[in-house]
């Protein structure tokens, strides 16, 4: 494995510089390490090094290069920014964790050596340290010879560290999938039998998680998979009883073949794959899962509207109003999400939905009152002033200009108002 394979963006040999210059020891740690390390592109470098955040701030430079941000004095945690960018600092730790996996420690030691701060991290391969003055690689448990095996191992005992943070046994299906590793047969072990501690985890925390789950495709979009990552990912989950914990609603749903692999053909837009997860989920049982996930407003919002429909059966007129009603973005959403249950034969879905929308679009549509070529306020002079039927002509008249676009005219719609079929 080559070791000397470091790309530094201008912003972190802006803090490389700066730390050489004042000679202070300072490392990258976590995921940039092992990502280079496996000739991948790396991103959001953590810093840590022995210094408390305290004494860093003598060596701050006066020309405002290198700026320092607290975040959590309890735990040792700073920003450090350059030229826009932030960057994490930690001093090295010892941790303690009350039974529970509640995935904050009870108890934090400043002061600990780069051995013992290596001992709090979760896998080896993130516990993996990059002297930034130095470029030497300090690797005290050995996750170099995991990444050539392309495993996932604990820095200690796997039940000691997937029992004090639940949210671990997330991070491992994860990282197992987005880097194609396989976790060792103890780690598997102890994963299994400590799923329970997920109920101890905020439900916000195990939705951001859910969220990196499905869309670990966009990871390491360069990388060449032999197994779709996001496949792979939902397959463990299942595997795992992840879903029994986490959303009780979607356990037996979300484990089928199919509709997993119809997950992982949708856009990366994580709404839209949850819709797929959950389409035959009733409605009552969707808005638990958006709950018990505390999805956020506008997440909860598409897959309550768009996941009932996913597998509705509908004739041409049917489904061009129901796309007009949804506007653009949404119906192109819901067709892309009906083609790829159809796919793996979960969705009636026509093979022209597509085709029906582009139409739709290239022939200018209303999909909205608002792009009606007419107001309420044209019709009024046809009614003697103000009318409660003007609402529900101007829906008329929108519902006919779905079907046919080339009466979204003004001179048309006026003279369509006056005949009776408008009328209510």
């Amino acid at each position: 494995m080559d070791t000397n394979v470091w790309s530094f963006s201008p912003a972190l040999e802006q803090i490389r510089k700066w730390a050489g210059s004042n000679g202070i020891q300072l490392y990258i740690v976590g995921g940039w390490v092992r990502d280079s390390l496996l000739g991948l592109p790396a991103w959001d470098a953590d810093l840590s090094g022995p210094l408390l955040p305290e004494a860093l701030k003598p060596f701050l430079p006066g020309d405002g290069s290198v700026t320092m941000t607290l975040r959590d004095a309890g735990l040792g945690t700073v920003e450090l920014h350059a030229l826009g960018e932030t960057f994490e600092y930690t001093a090295f730790r010892r941790e303690s964790y009350r039974p529970g996996g509640a995935h904050r420690p009870s108890r934090v030691e400043l002061g600990a050596t780069l051995q013992e701060d290596a001992l709090r991290r979760d896998f080896t391969v993130n516990a993996i340290y990059l002297d930034l003055r130095t470029l030497e690689l300090t690797d005290p448990r050995n996750g170099i010879q995991d990444l050539e095996r392309h495993q996932l191992s604990t820095t200690r005992d796997p039940e000691s560290v997937l029992n004090e943070d639940g949210l671990r046994l997330l991070r491992l299906i994860r990282q197992a999938a987005e880097l194609e590793f396989s976790p060792t047969c103890a780690v598997r072990q102890a994963a299994l039998s400590h799923i329970r501690l997920l109920k101890d985890i905020a439900p916000e925390r195990l939705r951001d998680e859910l969220i990196r789950i499905l869309t670990a495709d966009l990871r390491h979009p360069e990388k060449t998979y032999s197994k779709n990552p996001v496949v792979a990912a939902l397959s463990d989950m299942s595997e795992y009883g992840v879903w029994k914990i986490l959303c009780p609603e979607a356990e037996n749903c979300a484990s089928d073949p199919r509709l997993i692999r119809a997950v992982s053909q949708l856009k990366a837009d994580p709404s839209l794959r949850l819709c797929a997860l959950w389409h035959s989920l009733p409605a009552s049982s969707l808005r638990e899962a958006c709950g018990s996930l505390k999805l956020t407003k506008k997440e909860s919002q598409t897959v309550m509207q768009l996941a009932p429909l996913a597998t509705v059966s509908m004739d041409t007129q049917g489904f061009c109003l129901l796309c007009a009603s949804l506007g653009r973005d949404k119906a192109c959403s819901l067709v892309s999400l009906r083609a790829c249950l159809a796919k793996e034969g979960l969705s009636p879905a026509d093979p022209e939905e597509k085709h029906l929308l582009d139409e739709m679009i290239l022939r200018h549509v209303p999909f909205s009152l608002k792009e009606l070529n007419l107001t309420g306020e044209d019709l009024i002079p046809l009614y003697g002033g103000p009318s409660e039927r003007i609402g529900s002509v101007l829906n008329a008249l929108w519902k006919h200009t779905v079907l046919h676009p080339d009466d979204n005219r003004h001179e048309t719609l006026i003279r369509l108002a006056r005949e009776k079929e408008f009328e209510c």
